[in-house]
Protein backbone atom coordinates (compact mmCIF):
# COMPACT_ATOMS: atom_id res chain seq x y z
CA UNK A 1 0.00 0.00 0.00
CA UNK A 2 1.32 3.46 -0.87
CA UNK A 3 0.04 7.01 -1.09
CA UNK A 4 0.06 9.90 -3.55
CA UNK A 5 2.77 12.35 -2.42
CA UNK A 6 1.37 15.22 -4.47
CA UNK A 7 -2.05 14.92 -2.81
CA UNK A 8 -0.29 14.80 0.54
CA UNK A 9 1.56 18.03 -0.28
CA UNK A 10 -1.56 19.80 -1.52
CA UNK A 11 -3.27 18.92 1.74
CA UNK A 12 -0.42 20.49 3.69
CA UNK A 13 -1.09 23.95 2.16
CA UNK A 14 2.42 24.85 3.23
CA UNK A 15 4.64 27.74 2.20
CA UNK A 16 8.44 27.68 1.77
CA UNK A 17 10.25 27.83 5.08
CA UNK A 18 11.95 31.09 4.16
CA UNK A 19 8.59 32.84 3.79
CA UNK A 20 7.34 32.08 7.27
CA UNK A 21 7.68 34.51 10.12
CA UNK A 22 8.73 33.14 13.52
CA UNK A 23 6.37 33.40 16.44
CA UNK A 24 8.57 34.39 19.33
CA UNK A 25 5.64 34.42 21.77
CA UNK A 26 5.05 30.68 21.48
CA UNK A 27 6.97 28.25 23.66
CA UNK A 28 8.33 24.74 23.14
CA UNK A 29 10.43 23.20 20.44
CA UNK A 30 12.05 24.13 17.16
CA UNK A 31 10.52 23.15 13.85
CA UNK A 32 12.24 20.44 11.74
CA UNK A 33 12.83 20.69 7.98
CA UNK A 34 10.95 18.93 5.21
CA UNK A 35 12.91 16.78 2.77
CA UNK A 36 12.00 15.52 -0.70
CA UNK A 37 13.57 12.09 -1.34
CA UNK A 38 14.10 11.60 -5.08
CA UNK A 39 15.01 7.97 -5.71
CA UNK A 40 13.87 5.31 -8.20
CA UNK A 41 14.99 2.59 -5.79
CA UNK A 42 11.84 2.07 -3.73
CA UNK A 43 13.53 0.02 -1.00
CA UNK A 44 16.36 2.53 -0.62
CA UNK A 45 13.92 5.44 -0.49
CA UNK A 46 11.76 3.76 2.15
CA UNK A 47 14.84 3.02 4.25
CA UNK A 48 15.96 6.66 4.13
CA UNK A 49 12.41 7.86 4.78
CA UNK A 50 12.02 5.67 7.84
CA UNK A 51 15.34 6.83 9.28
CA UNK A 52 14.41 10.47 8.76
CA UNK A 53 11.01 10.01 10.34
CA UNK A 54 12.64 8.34 13.33
CA UNK A 55 14.47 11.61 13.97
CA UNK A 56 11.39 13.76 13.51
CA UNK A 57 12.14 14.97 9.97
CA UNK A 58 9.08 14.94 7.70
CA UNK A 59 9.76 13.71 4.18
CA UNK A 60 8.10 12.77 0.91
CA UNK A 61 9.33 10.11 -1.54
CA UNK A 62 9.33 11.05 -5.24
CA UNK A 63 10.48 8.69 -8.03
CA UNK A 64 12.07 11.09 -10.53
CA UNK A 65 12.64 14.68 -11.69
CA UNK A 66 9.15 14.92 -13.24
CA UNK A 67 7.48 14.10 -9.93
CA UNK A 68 9.87 16.50 -8.20
CA UNK A 69 8.88 19.32 -10.55
CA UNK A 70 5.21 18.74 -9.76
CA UNK A 71 5.95 18.66 -6.02
CA UNK A 72 8.00 21.88 -6.16
CA UNK A 73 5.04 23.67 -7.71
CA UNK A 74 3.06 22.84 -4.56
CA UNK A 75 5.62 23.23 -1.80
CA UNK A 76 9.31 24.12 -1.50
CA UNK A 77 11.25 21.82 0.86
CA UNK A 78 14.25 22.67 2.99
CA UNK A 79 16.34 19.83 1.57
CA UNK A 80 16.29 17.55 -1.46
CA UNK A 81 17.96 14.16 -1.16
CA UNK A 82 18.77 13.12 -4.71
CA UNK A 83 19.95 9.63 -5.64
CA UNK A 84 22.39 9.50 -8.55
CA UNK A 85 22.13 6.34 -10.69
CA UNK A 86 25.05 4.96 -12.68
CA UNK A 87 24.51 7.11 -15.79
CA UNK A 88 23.45 10.19 -13.83
CA UNK A 89 21.01 11.36 -16.52
CA UNK A 90 17.94 12.11 -14.45
CA UNK A 91 20.09 13.57 -11.67
CA UNK A 92 21.68 16.05 -14.09
CA UNK A 93 18.22 17.10 -15.31
CA UNK A 94 17.18 17.58 -11.69
CA UNK A 95 20.18 19.80 -10.90
CA UNK A 96 19.48 22.00 -13.91
CA UNK A 97 15.81 22.28 -12.95
CA UNK A 98 16.71 23.28 -9.38
CA UNK A 99 19.04 25.95 -10.74
CA UNK A 100 16.33 27.37 -12.98
CA UNK A 101 13.96 27.54 -10.02
CA UNK A 102 16.61 29.22 -7.82
CA UNK A 103 16.24 26.51 -5.19
CA UNK A 104 17.80 27.83 -1.99
CA UNK A 105 17.66 24.69 0.16
CA UNK A 106 20.30 22.01 0.62
CA UNK A 107 20.91 19.25 -1.95
CA UNK A 108 22.08 15.94 -0.52
CA UNK A 109 23.35 13.47 -3.15
CA UNK A 110 23.32 9.72 -2.54
CA UNK A 111 24.72 6.93 -4.68
CA UNK A 112 26.02 3.41 -4.69
CA UNK A 113 29.77 3.29 -3.95
CA UNK A 114 31.85 3.89 -7.06
CA UNK A 115 29.08 5.53 -9.12
CA UNK A 116 30.94 7.30 -11.89
CA UNK A 117 28.51 10.19 -12.31
CA UNK A 118 28.28 11.32 -8.68
CA UNK A 119 31.12 13.88 -8.68
CA UNK A 120 30.04 15.22 -12.07
CA UNK A 121 26.56 15.89 -10.70
CA UNK A 122 27.94 17.47 -7.52
CA UNK A 123 30.29 19.78 -9.42
CA UNK A 124 27.45 20.77 -11.76
CA UNK A 125 25.34 21.72 -8.74
CA UNK A 126 28.16 23.82 -7.31
CA UNK A 127 28.66 25.63 -10.64
CA UNK A 128 24.98 26.53 -10.55
CA UNK A 129 25.44 27.89 -6.98
CA UNK A 130 23.27 25.22 -5.35
CA UNK A 131 24.00 24.31 -1.73
CA UNK A 132 25.58 20.88 -2.33
CA UNK A 133 26.26 18.74 0.74
CA UNK A 134 28.94 16.00 0.90
CA UNK A 135 27.88 12.77 -0.80
CA UNK A 136 26.32 9.92 1.19
CA UNK A 137 26.88 6.38 -0.07
CA UNK A 138 24.36 3.57 0.08
CA UNK A 139 23.37 1.74 2.12
CA UNK A 140 22.84 4.88 4.18
CA UNK A 141 24.35 4.75 7.64
CA UNK A 142 22.02 5.99 10.36
CA UNK A 143 24.73 8.05 12.10
CA UNK A 144 25.70 9.82 8.87
CA UNK A 145 22.11 10.66 7.98
CA UNK A 146 21.45 11.88 11.50
CA UNK A 147 24.46 14.21 11.25
CA UNK A 148 23.03 15.70 8.04
CA UNK A 149 19.64 16.26 9.67
CA UNK A 150 21.22 17.85 12.72
CA UNK A 151 23.28 20.20 10.57
CA UNK A 152 20.20 21.28 8.62
CA UNK A 153 18.21 21.81 11.82
CA UNK A 154 20.73 24.36 13.10
CA UNK A 155 18.78 27.37 11.86
CA UNK A 156 19.80 30.96 12.61
CA UNK A 157 18.10 32.38 15.71
CA UNK A 158 15.82 34.61 13.62
CA UNK A 159 14.61 31.65 11.59
CA UNK A 160 13.53 29.51 14.54
CA UNK A 161 9.86 28.62 14.82
CA UNK A 162 8.21 27.66 18.08
CA UNK A 163 4.70 26.53 18.91
CA UNK A 164 2.85 25.07 21.88
CA UNK A 165 0.35 22.23 21.85
CA UNK A 166 -2.23 24.50 23.51
CA UNK A 167 -1.90 27.03 20.69
CA UNK A 168 -2.19 24.31 18.05
CA UNK A 169 -5.35 22.90 19.62
CA UNK A 170 -6.97 26.30 20.13
CA UNK A 171 -6.39 27.22 16.48
CA UNK A 172 -7.63 23.90 15.09
CA UNK A 173 -4.28 22.99 13.54
CA UNK A 174 -4.25 19.39 14.82
CA UNK A 175 -5.24 16.58 12.45
CA UNK A 176 -5.23 12.83 12.95
CA UNK A 177 -3.78 10.55 10.30
CA UNK A 178 -4.11 6.76 10.16
CA UNK A 179 -1.52 4.08 9.44
CA UNK A 180 -2.91 0.76 8.18
CA UNK A 181 -2.37 -2.41 10.20
CA UNK A 182 -1.87 -5.47 7.99
CA UNK A 183 -2.87 -9.06 8.74
CA UNK A 184 0.29 -10.87 7.64
CA UNK A 185 -1.42 -14.20 6.94
CA UNK A 186 -4.34 -12.81 4.90
CA UNK A 187 -2.44 -9.76 3.59
CA UNK A 188 -5.39 -7.49 4.34
CA UNK A 189 -5.92 -4.24 6.19
CA UNK A 190 -7.53 -5.13 9.50
CA UNK A 191 -7.07 -1.92 11.45
CA UNK A 192 -5.40 1.46 11.63
CA UNK A 193 -3.45 3.44 14.20
CA UNK A 194 -4.08 7.13 14.80
CA UNK A 195 -1.21 9.65 14.75
CA UNK A 196 -1.44 13.35 15.57
CA UNK A 197 -0.21 15.79 12.90
CA UNK A 198 -0.06 19.58 12.92
CA UNK A 199 -0.52 21.87 9.91
CA UNK A 200 0.53 25.43 10.56
CA UNK A 201 -0.90 28.03 8.12
CA UNK A 202 2.61 29.25 7.21
CA UNK A 203 4.99 26.41 8.12
CA UNK A 204 2.79 23.60 6.89
CA UNK A 205 3.36 20.14 8.30
CA UNK A 206 5.32 20.05 11.58
CA UNK A 207 6.87 16.92 13.10
CA UNK A 208 5.29 15.51 16.27
CA UNK A 209 8.26 16.70 18.35
CA UNK A 210 7.37 20.29 17.44
CA UNK A 211 4.16 20.19 19.46
CA UNK A 212 4.47 17.21 21.83
CA UNK A 213 7.85 17.71 23.50
CA UNK A 214 7.39 19.60 26.73
CA UNK A 215 3.59 19.67 26.50
CA UNK A 216 1.75 19.83 29.82
CA UNK A 217 -0.39 16.99 31.16
CA UNK A 218 -3.49 19.14 30.60
CA UNK A 219 -2.56 19.74 26.95
CA UNK A 220 -1.91 16.05 26.37
CA UNK A 221 -5.26 15.27 27.97
CA UNK A 222 -6.97 17.60 25.49
CA UNK A 223 -5.04 15.96 22.64
CA UNK A 224 -6.13 12.50 23.79
CA UNK A 225 -9.76 13.63 23.80
CA UNK A 226 -9.43 15.01 20.27
CA UNK A 227 -7.81 11.75 19.14
CA UNK A 228 -10.65 9.71 20.63
CA UNK A 229 -13.37 11.76 18.92
CA UNK A 230 -11.45 11.66 15.61
CA UNK A 231 -11.04 7.87 15.79
CA UNK A 232 -14.76 7.38 16.39
CA UNK A 233 -15.63 9.63 13.45
CA UNK A 234 -13.14 7.78 11.24
CA UNK A 235 -14.87 4.56 12.27
CA UNK A 236 -18.08 5.91 10.68
CA UNK A 237 -16.22 6.55 7.42
CA UNK A 238 -14.67 3.08 7.34
CA UNK A 239 -18.00 1.45 8.19
CA UNK A 240 -19.69 3.20 5.25
CA UNK A 241 -17.23 1.30 3.02
CA UNK A 242 -18.30 -1.92 4.66
CA UNK A 243 -15.01 -2.08 6.59
CA UNK A 244 -15.18 -2.57 10.33
CA UNK A 245 -11.60 -1.61 11.12
CA UNK A 246 -10.43 -1.56 14.71
CA UNK A 247 -8.74 1.80 15.29
CA UNK A 248 -5.90 2.12 17.77
CA UNK A 249 -4.80 5.34 19.45
CA UNK A 250 -2.09 6.19 21.93
CA UNK A 251 -3.38 7.25 25.34
CA UNK A 252 -1.76 8.10 28.64
CA UNK A 253 -2.65 6.79 32.07
CA UNK A 254 -3.61 10.37 32.92
CA UNK A 255 -6.17 10.30 30.09
CA UNK A 256 -7.60 7.00 31.30
CA UNK A 257 -8.03 8.52 34.76
CA UNK A 258 -9.55 11.83 33.71
CA UNK A 259 -11.37 11.54 30.38
CA UNK A 260 -15.08 10.61 30.30
CA UNK A 261 -14.30 7.83 27.84
CA UNK A 262 -17.63 6.02 28.13
CA UNK A 263 -19.60 9.25 27.58
CA UNK A 264 -17.52 10.27 24.55
CA UNK A 265 -17.90 6.83 22.97
CA UNK A 266 -21.66 6.75 23.53
CA UNK A 267 -21.98 10.12 21.80
CA UNK A 268 -19.68 9.53 18.79
CA UNK A 269 -19.45 5.78 18.22
CA UNK A 270 -20.50 4.24 14.90
CA UNK A 271 -23.89 2.58 15.10
CA UNK A 272 -23.24 0.02 12.35
CA UNK A 273 -23.54 -3.65 13.26
CA UNK A 274 -20.26 -5.34 13.88
CA UNK A 275 -18.35 -2.24 15.01
CA UNK A 276 -15.15 -3.75 16.45
CA UNK A 277 -14.48 -0.95 18.92
CA UNK A 278 -11.17 0.72 19.74
CA UNK A 279 -7.75 -0.23 21.03
CA UNK A 280 -5.95 2.06 23.48
CA UNK A 281 -2.17 1.74 23.19
CA UNK A 282 -0.45 2.43 26.51
CA UNK A 283 3.34 2.37 26.78
CA UNK A 284 4.80 -0.41 28.88
CA UNK A 285 6.52 1.97 31.32
CA UNK A 286 3.24 3.64 32.33
CA UNK A 287 1.51 0.30 32.81
CA UNK A 288 4.25 -0.85 35.18
CA UNK A 289 3.92 2.30 37.27
CA UNK A 290 0.21 1.75 38.00
CA UNK A 291 -0.64 -1.87 37.35
CA UNK A 292 -3.62 -2.07 39.80
CA UNK A 293 -5.31 0.88 38.08
CA UNK A 294 -4.69 -0.59 34.62
CA UNK A 295 -6.22 -3.87 35.80
CA UNK A 296 -9.39 -2.13 36.98
CA UNK A 297 -9.75 0.29 34.05
CA UNK A 298 -9.35 -2.53 31.53
CA UNK A 299 -12.52 -4.13 32.91
CA UNK A 300 -14.40 -0.82 32.82
CA UNK A 301 -13.32 -0.06 29.25
CA UNK A 302 -14.58 -3.40 27.95
CA UNK A 303 -18.10 -2.15 28.57
CA UNK A 304 -17.41 0.64 26.06
CA UNK A 305 -15.90 -1.72 23.42
CA UNK A 306 -12.35 -0.61 24.22
CA UNK A 307 -9.44 -3.01 24.66
CA UNK A 308 -5.93 -2.22 25.88
CA UNK A 309 -2.63 -2.92 24.12
CA UNK A 310 0.94 -2.60 25.37
CA UNK A 311 2.88 -0.24 23.14
CA UNK A 312 6.65 -0.64 22.54
CA UNK A 313 6.60 -3.98 24.35
CA UNK A 314 9.99 -5.31 25.42
CA UNK A 315 8.98 -8.18 27.69
CA UNK A 316 11.39 -7.03 30.38
CA UNK A 317 9.20 -4.88 32.66
CA UNK A 318 6.10 -6.97 33.37
CA UNK A 319 5.96 -10.47 34.82
CA UNK A 320 4.00 -13.19 33.08
CA UNK A 321 1.59 -13.23 36.03
CA UNK A 322 0.95 -9.49 35.64
CA UNK A 323 0.36 -9.90 31.93
CA UNK A 324 -2.07 -12.75 32.50
CA UNK A 325 -4.07 -10.72 35.01
CA UNK A 326 -5.09 -8.20 32.33
CA UNK A 327 -6.73 -9.18 29.03
CA UNK A 328 -4.56 -7.20 26.62
CA UNK A 329 -5.66 -7.13 22.99
CA UNK A 330 -2.16 -6.77 21.55
CA UNK A 331 1.51 -6.78 22.42
CA UNK A 332 3.17 -4.26 20.10
CA UNK A 333 6.79 -5.35 19.62
CA UNK A 334 9.41 -2.60 19.73
CA UNK A 335 11.00 -1.51 16.47
CA UNK A 336 14.56 -2.32 17.58
CA UNK A 337 13.61 -6.02 17.80
CA UNK A 338 11.69 -5.98 14.51
CA UNK A 339 14.59 -4.31 12.67
CA UNK A 340 16.82 -7.39 12.86
CA UNK A 341 14.22 -10.13 12.97
CA UNK A 342 15.26 -11.40 9.50
CA UNK A 343 18.80 -12.25 10.64
CA UNK A 344 20.42 -14.73 12.99
CA UNK A 345 20.56 -12.28 15.86
CA UNK A 346 19.60 -11.85 19.49
CA UNK A 347 16.85 -9.48 18.33
CA UNK A 348 15.33 -12.20 16.15
CA UNK A 349 15.26 -14.60 19.10
CA UNK A 350 13.60 -11.95 21.29
CA UNK A 351 11.10 -11.18 18.54
CA UNK A 352 10.09 -14.85 18.29
CA UNK A 353 9.87 -15.09 22.09
CA UNK A 354 7.56 -12.06 22.28
CA UNK A 355 5.32 -13.41 19.52
CA UNK A 356 5.04 -16.75 21.33
CA UNK A 357 4.32 -14.91 24.58
CA UNK A 358 1.50 -12.94 22.96
CA UNK A 359 -0.12 -16.13 21.72
CA UNK A 360 0.32 -17.78 25.11
CA UNK A 361 -1.57 -14.82 26.62
CA UNK A 362 -4.30 -15.19 23.98
CA UNK A 363 -3.61 -11.81 22.39
CA UNK A 364 -2.20 -10.70 19.05
CA UNK A 365 1.43 -9.98 18.29
CA UNK A 366 1.87 -6.72 16.39
CA UNK A 367 5.19 -5.69 14.82
CA UNK A 368 5.64 -1.93 14.54
CA UNK A 369 8.00 -0.02 12.30
CA UNK A 370 8.28 -2.71 9.60
CA UNK A 371 10.40 -1.23 6.81
CA UNK A 372 11.79 -4.11 4.76
CA UNK A 373 10.16 -6.99 2.88
CA UNK A 374 12.62 -9.40 4.51
CA UNK A 375 11.36 -8.30 7.92
CA UNK A 376 7.75 -8.92 6.92
CA UNK A 377 8.60 -12.40 5.58
CA UNK A 378 10.48 -13.28 8.77
CA UNK A 379 7.64 -12.04 10.95
CA UNK A 380 5.16 -14.13 8.98
CA UNK A 381 7.34 -17.23 9.44
CA UNK A 382 7.47 -16.50 13.17
CA UNK A 383 3.68 -16.40 13.35
CA UNK A 384 3.33 -12.66 13.96
CA UNK A 385 -0.30 -11.67 13.47
CA UNK A 386 -0.22 -8.01 12.41
CA UNK A 387 2.39 -5.60 11.08
CA UNK A 388 2.49 -1.90 10.41
CA UNK A 389 5.19 0.41 9.11
CA UNK A 390 6.56 2.26 6.10
CA UNK A 391 6.83 -0.96 4.09
CA UNK A 392 3.05 -0.84 3.81
CA UNK A 393 2.20 2.83 4.25
CA UNK A 394 2.97 6.02 6.09
CA UNK A 395 0.23 7.45 8.29
CA UNK A 396 -2.26 9.05 5.89
CA UNK A 397 -5.06 11.60 6.13
CA UNK A 398 -8.28 9.64 6.57
CA UNK A 399 -9.62 10.66 3.15
CA UNK A 400 -6.47 9.31 1.45
CA UNK A 401 -6.64 6.03 3.37
CA UNK A 402 -10.32 5.73 2.45
CA UNK A 403 -9.47 6.32 -1.21
CA UNK A 404 -6.82 3.59 -1.15
CA UNK A 405 -9.17 1.17 0.56
CA UNK A 406 -11.90 1.88 -2.01
CA UNK A 407 -9.50 1.05 -4.83
CA UNK A 408 -8.39 -2.16 -3.11
CA UNK A 409 -12.00 -3.20 -2.58
CA UNK A 410 -12.83 -2.45 -6.22
CA UNK A 411 -9.90 -4.57 -7.42
CA UNK A 412 -10.85 -7.40 -5.09
CA UNK A 413 -14.48 -7.33 -6.23
CA UNK A 414 -13.54 -7.25 -9.91
CA UNK A 415 -11.24 -10.24 -9.45
CA UNK A 416 -13.94 -12.24 -7.63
Amino acid sequence: MSFDPLTWLRNSTAMPAADASPDQASDLVTWSPLTFLVDRDDAGARHASALMTRYGAENVILPDSHALADALSIRVPDMIMLDVPADGTDAIDTILMLSERNFSGAVQLTSEPGAAAIQTVRHLGKRHTLQMLPVLHKPLEEAALRAVLESQAQLPAGARFRISLDEAIQNGWIQFWYQPKIDLARKRVVGAESFARLFHPQKGLLPPSAFLDGASDQSLLALNELALVSALKAGHDFARLGLNLEIALNVTINALRNLPVAQIIRHYRPQQLGWPGLIFDVVEEQIVQDLPFVHEISKVLRGSCVRLAIDNFSGSLLSRASLKSISFAELKIKRNFVAKCDSSSTEAVICQTLIDLAHDLDCQAVAIGVEQKAEARALQRMGCDIAQGYLFSQPLPSEQLLSLLRRRLARRNSAA
